[in-house]
């Protein structure tokens, strides 16, 4: 059995889809999920969704490209949440795309920082694990869990692309690190390097659907269903038993979210 440790389902939900959805998972032994919100919107779906479904728990955070206006209102009504959350996510920093003048630039990153820490600290208050998002920023998001004095054993780098130094100084640091279906691309030397240097008992594995489909199927819509292509792969990179690894992974996602389902 298999958990997706990082999926978003909020469009199949909106078309009644999500029941079809849920049934091609479980024919591929993905029978477990953890749904991750990324605004007000996404936390209430997945709230009801979890009520209704024994197989979901689910997070709540305010994705840094979804930082408005109204992010302070949205962070006001994110505690209400946290009694039936696994984690506070994906929260973090992307600066992938920065606007192009530099004082657009300096207030882009400086909300963006200004946002993470305040949910950072709404984690330290409700003893709650973190699942970040960190795209073009690894240096600062380190910085921002530091000044906070955020234990790295309760944070989970999700999706993690960086390199094997990044890795090895996460892990030194007591993190988790999560693999996608970036994995088995074909340019994709550099992570599977860093998979190598990775311990099994760090590891977990999500898909972070509906992107980044793995092959054979990259470029179309993701869903957990197409799980195992990406489980799979990282065994044969570690030279594991398939099912070690889908119990590996499946005790590292409970570890990480303190909860068993």
């Amino acid at each position: 059995m298999l958990i997706d440790s990082h999926c978003h389902l909020e469009d199949w939900v909106k078309t009644d889809q999500i029941e079809k959805i849920l049934a091609e998972a479980y024919g591929q032994d993905v029978h477990k999920f953890v749904a991750v919100g990324t605004q007000l919107e996404d936390w209430k779906i997945y709230a009801s969704l979890a009520s209704r479904h024994k197989c979901i728990r689910f997070c709540v955070g305010l994705h840094p490209l979804n930082i408005k206006d109204d992010f302070e209102v949205q962070l006001e009504q994110l505690p209400a949440f946290l009694s039936n959350a696994v984690a506070i996510g994906e929260i973090g920093l992307d600066f992938h795309q920065l606007p192009s003048g530099k004082s657009e630039q300096v207030a882009y990153t400086k909300q963006q920082i200004v946002v993470f820490e305040k949910q950072l600290r709404l984690a330290q208050k409700y003893n709650m694990p973190v699942v970040i998002h960190c795209r073009d920023a690894f240096e600062v998001v380190c910085e921002v869990l530091k000044y906070a004095r955020f234990d790295f054993h309760s944070v989970l780098f999700h999706c993690f692309t960086g390199t094997a130094q990044e890795a090895e100084y996460l892990l030194a640091a007591g993190a988790f690190l999560s693999y996608a279906g970036v994995v088995t691309f074909k340019n994709a030397q550099a992570i599977q390097r860093t998979i190598l240097a990775t311990p099994l008992d760090r590891i977990l594995v999500e898909t972070d659907c509906p992107y980044l489909a793995p092959v054979p199927y990259r470029g179309k819509t993701n869903t957990p269903a197409l799980l195992p292509y990406t489980a799979r792969h990282i065994a044969a990179l570690k030279q594991i038993d398939f099912q070690t690894f889908c119990e590996a992974t499946t005790q590292n996602t409970q570890i990480f979210f303190r909860t068993r389902w």
